[in-house]
Protein backbone atom coordinates (compact mmCIF):
# COMPACT_ATOMS: atom_id res chain seq x y z
CA UNK A 1 0.00 0.00 0.00
CA UNK A 2 2.49 2.46 0.62
CA UNK A 3 4.10 1.66 -2.33
CA UNK A 4 0.50 2.17 -4.14
CA UNK A 5 0.29 5.69 -2.42
CA UNK A 6 3.44 7.31 -3.68
CA UNK A 7 2.37 6.15 -6.94
CA UNK A 8 -0.72 8.30 -6.42
CA UNK A 9 1.32 11.07 -5.45
CA UNK A 10 3.38 11.08 -8.21
CA UNK A 11 0.70 10.64 -10.76
CA UNK A 12 -1.41 13.66 -9.27
CA UNK A 13 2.14 16.27 -9.06
CA UNK A 14 2.54 15.38 -12.56
CA UNK A 15 -0.90 15.43 -13.90
CA UNK A 16 -1.04 18.84 -12.15
CA UNK A 17 2.36 20.56 -13.65
CA UNK A 18 1.00 19.40 -17.35
CA UNK A 19 -2.85 21.22 -16.85
CA UNK A 20 -0.80 24.00 -15.34
CA UNK A 21 1.75 24.47 -17.92
CA UNK A 22 -0.72 23.61 -20.54
CA UNK A 23 -4.18 25.09 -19.88
CA UNK A 24 -2.79 27.55 -17.06
CA UNK A 25 -5.29 25.62 -14.79
CA UNK A 26 -5.89 26.48 -11.32
CA UNK A 27 -8.06 24.16 -10.16
CA UNK A 28 -8.33 20.61 -10.15
CA UNK A 29 -10.91 17.40 -9.96
CA UNK A 30 -9.74 14.23 -8.36
CA UNK A 31 -10.09 11.21 -10.55
CA UNK A 32 -9.51 7.81 -9.98
CA UNK A 33 -10.00 6.45 -13.49
CA UNK A 34 -8.44 3.44 -15.01
CA UNK A 35 -9.35 0.22 -13.81
CA UNK A 36 -11.96 -0.39 -10.81
CA UNK A 37 -11.71 2.46 -8.16
CA UNK A 38 -13.47 0.99 -5.62
CA UNK A 39 -11.62 -2.68 -5.70
CA UNK A 40 -10.46 -3.29 -2.53
CA UNK A 41 -10.66 -3.01 1.39
CA UNK A 42 -13.24 -0.22 2.64
CA UNK A 43 -9.63 0.76 4.87
CA UNK A 44 -7.67 0.16 1.94
CA UNK A 45 -9.85 2.81 0.11
CA UNK A 46 -10.51 5.40 2.54
CA UNK A 47 -6.37 5.28 2.45
CA UNK A 48 -6.08 6.09 -0.88
CA UNK A 49 -8.94 8.46 -1.09
CA UNK A 50 -7.64 10.35 1.62
CA UNK A 51 -3.90 10.38 0.35
CA UNK A 52 -5.25 11.67 -2.95
CA UNK A 53 -7.17 14.10 -1.61
CA UNK A 54 -4.35 15.26 0.96
CA UNK A 55 -2.41 16.56 -2.41
CA UNK A 56 -4.10 19.41 -3.54
CA UNK A 57 -7.37 21.79 -2.85
CA UNK A 58 -9.73 19.65 -5.02
CA UNK A 59 -12.71 20.63 -5.96
CA UNK A 60 -14.70 17.41 -6.45
CA UNK A 61 -13.83 13.73 -6.42
CA UNK A 62 -14.44 11.33 -9.24
CA UNK A 63 -14.17 7.44 -8.79
CA UNK A 64 -14.46 5.46 -11.79
CA UNK A 65 -16.24 1.83 -11.12
CA UNK A 66 -18.32 -1.47 -12.77
CA UNK A 67 -21.39 -2.61 -11.08
CA UNK A 68 -20.20 -5.88 -9.77
CA UNK A 69 -17.05 -3.85 -7.44
CA UNK A 70 -19.65 -1.39 -6.04
CA UNK A 71 -21.70 -1.99 -2.56
CA UNK A 72 -23.63 0.45 0.32
CA UNK A 73 -20.23 0.50 2.27
CA UNK A 74 -18.24 1.92 -0.53
CA UNK A 75 -20.67 4.16 -1.36
CA UNK A 76 -21.52 5.29 2.42
CA UNK A 77 -17.27 5.88 1.78
CA UNK A 78 -17.22 8.10 -0.97
CA UNK A 79 -20.65 9.88 0.79
CA UNK A 80 -18.38 11.12 3.36
CA UNK A 81 -16.40 13.35 1.20
CA UNK A 82 -19.27 15.12 -0.03
CA UNK A 83 -20.55 18.00 1.73
CA UNK A 84 -22.63 21.50 0.20
CA UNK A 85 -19.24 22.81 -1.12
CA UNK A 86 -17.50 19.70 -2.63
CA UNK A 87 -19.36 16.97 -5.46
CA UNK A 88 -18.44 13.55 -5.22
CA UNK A 89 -19.06 11.57 -8.89
CA UNK A 90 -19.22 7.87 -9.27
CA UNK A 91 -18.39 7.00 -12.82
CA UNK A 92 -20.28 3.69 -13.69
CA UNK A 93 -19.61 1.65 -17.00
CA UNK A 94 -22.61 -0.01 -18.47
CA UNK A 95 -21.46 -0.38 -21.76
CA UNK A 96 -24.95 -1.68 -22.83
CA UNK A 97 -28.43 -2.49 -21.87
CA UNK A 98 -28.49 -5.92 -23.26
CA UNK A 99 -27.44 -8.70 -21.07
CA UNK A 100 -26.98 -10.92 -24.11
CA UNK A 101 -24.24 -8.39 -25.41
CA UNK A 102 -22.94 -8.55 -21.89
CA UNK A 103 -22.46 -12.02 -21.96
CA UNK A 104 -21.71 -12.37 -25.75
CA UNK A 105 -18.43 -9.66 -24.54
CA UNK A 106 -17.45 -11.48 -20.84
CA UNK A 107 -18.57 -8.24 -19.33
CA UNK A 108 -19.08 -10.35 -16.31
CA UNK A 109 -21.58 -8.19 -14.64
CA UNK A 110 -25.96 -8.00 -15.67
CA UNK A 111 -28.04 -5.02 -16.29
CA UNK A 112 -30.14 -5.26 -12.90
CA UNK A 113 -26.67 -5.58 -11.14
CA UNK A 114 -25.85 -2.00 -12.85
CA UNK A 115 -29.10 -0.93 -12.36
CA UNK A 116 -28.78 -2.22 -8.30
CA UNK A 117 -25.64 0.15 -8.15
CA UNK A 118 -27.03 2.95 -9.98
CA UNK A 119 -29.72 3.14 -7.56
CA UNK A 120 -26.92 3.30 -4.60
CA UNK A 121 -24.91 5.76 -6.29
CA UNK A 122 -28.60 7.85 -6.66
CA UNK A 123 -29.97 7.51 -3.08
CA UNK A 124 -26.64 8.57 -1.80
CA UNK A 125 -26.99 11.82 -3.23
CA UNK A 126 -23.73 11.20 -4.91
CA UNK A 127 -23.40 12.42 -8.63
CA UNK A 128 -23.85 9.28 -11.34
CA UNK A 129 -22.31 9.27 -14.91
CA UNK A 130 -22.88 6.20 -17.08
CA UNK A 131 -20.40 4.76 -19.84
CA UNK A 132 -21.98 3.54 -23.02
CA UNK A 133 -19.92 1.56 -25.81
CA UNK A 134 -21.37 1.78 -28.88
CA UNK A 135 -21.06 -0.90 -32.09
CA UNK A 136 -20.67 -3.32 -29.39
CA UNK A 137 -21.01 -7.50 -31.44
CA UNK A 138 -24.48 -7.46 -32.64
CA UNK A 139 -25.51 -4.13 -32.10
CA UNK A 140 -26.68 -1.46 -34.54
CA UNK A 141 -29.14 1.38 -34.44
CA UNK A 142 -32.00 -0.52 -32.88
CA UNK A 143 -30.29 -1.99 -29.90
CA UNK A 144 -28.23 1.13 -29.16
CA UNK A 145 -31.02 3.13 -29.20
CA UNK A 146 -32.82 0.50 -26.87
CA UNK A 147 -29.29 1.29 -24.73
CA UNK A 148 -30.28 5.02 -24.95
CA UNK A 149 -33.47 4.66 -23.80
CA UNK A 150 -32.65 2.89 -21.16
CA UNK A 151 -30.13 5.53 -20.22
CA UNK A 152 -32.72 8.07 -20.51
CA UNK A 153 -35.23 7.15 -17.84
CA UNK A 154 -32.57 6.92 -15.50
CA UNK A 155 -31.22 10.34 -16.28
CA UNK A 156 -27.93 10.22 -14.78
CA UNK A 157 -25.89 13.32 -14.44
CA UNK A 158 -23.54 12.41 -17.27
CA UNK A 159 -22.79 10.06 -20.07
CA UNK A 160 -19.43 9.33 -21.22
CA UNK A 161 -20.22 7.34 -25.16
CA UNK A 162 -17.03 5.23 -26.96
CA UNK A 163 -16.67 3.70 -30.03
CA UNK A 164 -15.40 0.11 -30.12
CA UNK A 165 -11.99 0.02 -30.15
CA UNK A 166 -10.40 -3.68 -29.56
CA UNK A 167 -7.40 -4.89 -27.66
CA UNK A 168 -3.91 -6.84 -29.38
CA UNK A 169 -4.15 -10.25 -28.25
CA UNK A 170 -8.07 -9.83 -27.08
CA UNK A 171 -10.89 -12.86 -28.24
CA UNK A 172 -12.19 -9.60 -29.98
CA UNK A 173 -9.16 -8.96 -32.36
CA UNK A 174 -9.29 -12.78 -32.95
CA UNK A 175 -12.23 -12.72 -34.14
CA UNK A 176 -12.26 -9.55 -36.78
CA UNK A 177 -8.87 -11.12 -37.56
CA UNK A 178 -10.81 -13.91 -39.13
CA UNK A 179 -13.80 -11.70 -40.57
CA UNK A 180 -16.04 -12.65 -37.38
CA UNK A 181 -16.94 -9.03 -36.99
CA UNK A 182 -17.22 -5.58 -38.58
CA UNK A 183 -16.47 -2.24 -36.92
CA UNK A 184 -18.48 0.73 -37.07
CA UNK A 185 -16.87 3.48 -39.13
CA UNK A 186 -16.27 6.78 -38.00
CA UNK A 187 -19.28 8.23 -39.99
CA UNK A 188 -21.66 5.58 -38.29
CA UNK A 189 -20.47 5.84 -35.37
CA UNK A 190 -21.32 9.79 -35.67
CA UNK A 191 -24.99 9.03 -36.74
CA UNK A 192 -25.12 6.80 -33.42
CA UNK A 193 -24.40 9.38 -31.37
CA UNK A 194 -26.57 12.05 -33.27
CA UNK A 195 -29.28 9.81 -33.09
CA UNK A 196 -28.53 9.37 -29.38
CA UNK A 197 -28.23 12.62 -28.25
CA UNK A 198 -31.64 13.47 -30.00
CA UNK A 199 -33.41 10.83 -27.57
CA UNK A 200 -30.87 11.85 -24.24
CA UNK A 201 -32.56 14.62 -22.20
CA UNK A 202 -30.71 17.85 -22.80
CA UNK A 203 -29.82 18.68 -19.13
CA UNK A 204 -27.39 14.74 -19.38
CA UNK A 205 -23.83 16.38 -19.47
CA UNK A 206 -22.17 14.85 -22.44
CA UNK A 207 -18.86 13.94 -21.20
CA UNK A 208 -17.09 12.32 -24.24
CA UNK A 209 -18.10 11.02 -27.39
CA UNK A 210 -15.17 8.62 -28.56
CA UNK A 211 -12.52 7.08 -27.33
CA UNK A 212 -8.67 7.58 -28.11
CA UNK A 213 -6.84 4.39 -27.02
CA UNK A 214 -3.11 4.02 -27.37
CA UNK A 215 -1.73 2.89 -30.77
CA UNK A 216 0.02 0.47 -28.38
CA UNK A 217 -2.72 -1.22 -27.05
CA UNK A 218 -5.00 -1.07 -29.72
CA UNK A 219 -5.73 -3.74 -32.27
CA UNK A 220 -8.61 -2.21 -33.82
CA UNK A 221 -9.53 0.43 -35.78
CA UNK A 222 -5.91 1.09 -37.57
CA UNK A 223 -6.41 4.21 -37.13
CA UNK A 224 -8.76 6.90 -35.36
CA UNK A 225 -9.57 10.49 -35.91
CA UNK A 226 -8.95 12.78 -33.20
CA UNK A 227 -12.08 13.67 -30.84
CA UNK A 228 -11.54 17.26 -31.68
CA UNK A 229 -12.10 16.39 -35.13
CA UNK A 230 -15.02 13.53 -34.64
CA UNK A 231 -16.44 16.78 -32.33
CA UNK A 232 -15.91 19.39 -34.87
CA UNK A 233 -18.18 16.51 -37.50
CA UNK A 234 -20.73 15.95 -35.20
CA UNK A 235 -21.56 19.74 -34.31
CA UNK A 236 -20.92 20.72 -37.78
CA UNK A 237 -24.11 17.56 -38.75
CA UNK A 238 -26.65 18.54 -36.49
CA UNK A 239 -26.28 22.17 -37.42
CA UNK A 240 -27.01 21.21 -40.72
CA UNK A 241 -30.26 18.94 -39.50
CA UNK A 242 -31.24 21.82 -37.18
CA UNK A 243 -30.84 19.42 -34.09
CA UNK A 244 -30.20 19.17 -31.21
CA UNK A 245 -29.61 16.81 -27.39
CA UNK A 246 -33.28 16.25 -26.28
CA UNK A 247 -34.89 17.01 -29.51
CA UNK A 248 -37.09 13.95 -29.27
CA UNK A 249 -37.49 13.90 -25.47
CA UNK A 250 -39.16 17.59 -25.41
CA UNK A 251 -39.72 18.29 -28.75
CA UNK A 252 -41.67 22.02 -27.85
Amino acid sequence: MPQRLASVREQIEHGAAFLQKRYGADSFILYYQAFSSTFGAIHDLRRLYDHGLAALPFRELVVSTRPDCLDGDIVALLKSYRSETFDVWIELGLQTASDGTLVRINRGHTVSQFESAYNLIRSARLKAAVHLVFGLPGEGMREIMNTVSFISQLHPHGLKIHDLHVPKNSVLFSELCGGELSLATRDRHIEYVISALERLPSDIIMMRFTCDTPDRTRGFPRRVSSKAKIYDELQSRMRRRETWQGRLVNPY
